[in-house]
């Protein structure tokens, strides 16, 4: 029991003299585009340092934890928004196959329903949103 006291009290210790290394994505030419500029993208631990280590080299900030806690804080809303237009921009192209697809099947129902003989345009008409679906549904199937 007293190893364990005093194992959760060093623990305690040492993180609260943690101190960060960050750099924000302003900062960093490798943050994509768009995102928070004020969002903490690189975090690197220094231990209970008071002086940037000389790998850490300015724009690189040093922080607390609290610091970092903040940032994150203070810019969540930013940052889920920005995630939230990269996850619409990803699946925009999926969403448009889908919409052709739809619209291609409402035709082929259309024709489907449609009494008497097709004219050789009707057919080919047909034909051609057969090949568009087609060609969506391999599109969508593509890594």
């Amino acid at each position: 029991m007293k190893t364990l006291l005093f194992l959760l009290f060093t623990i305690s210790l040492s993180t609260l003299g943690q101190n960060f290394a960050v750099l924000l994505a302003r900062d960093d030419p490798s943050s994509p585009a768009g995102m928070p500029t004020n969002w903490p993208v690189k975090v690197q631990p220094i231990g209970a340092a008071t002086n940037l280590p000389a790998r850490y080299p300015p724009p690189w900030r040093l922080v607390t934890q609290a610091q970092v806690d903040r940032w994150k804080a203070d810019h969540t809303a930013e940052m889920t928004a920005y995630q939230a237009a990269q996850e619409a921009a990803a699946t925009q192209p999926k969403r448009d196959r889908e919409t052709v697809i739809r619209t291609i099947l409402g035709r082929l129902k259309t024709l489907k329903s449609s009494t008497g003989p097709l004219t050789d345009d009707q057919r080919d008409k047909a034909l051609r949103e057969i090949a568009a679906i087609i060609e969506a549904l391999i599109e969508d199937l593509r890594p």
